[in-house]
């Protein structure tokens, strides 16, 4: 009986080798990246590039599709709906005081 527990406890430390000799998982793989600080500086550079790189782009694809009138500053979400008052005529008034007849008013997008 014993000979059987034995040829399992081999069989089943057999698959564990087996296992870690396979290829390692995704989070094994990031831990022995952030280990050894070349690999850090060079992911959060890559990060970095990456990020200037899309910025970039996406400037000039927004920066093409803009043939508006100017419009008062605005807020990313919310647009220019901190400038409206209680009253929005008045809003609109004093907004085309300033910034002529003819401008263009960001609103929030709610979906």
């Amino acid at each position: 009986m014993e000979d059987c527990y034995d040829i399992f406890l081999i069989s089943k430390l057999e698959a564990s080798q087996a296992k870690q000799a396979m290829a390692p998982t995704p989070l094994v793989m990031l831990q022995r990246l952030l280990e050894e600080p070349q690999h850090l500086l060079m992911i959060v550079l890559t990060i970095f590039f990456l990020a200037i790189l899309s910025s970039v782009s996406l400037s000039r694809t927004w920066s093409k599709k803009t043939n508006l009138p100017p419009s008062p500053p605005k807020f990313p979400f919310i647009g220019n709906f901190y400038q409206m008052g209680d009253l929005l005529h008045h809003s609109f008034r004093d907004l085309s005081r300033k910034d002529g007849p003819i401008c263009t008013l960001a609103t929030p997008q709610f979906s």
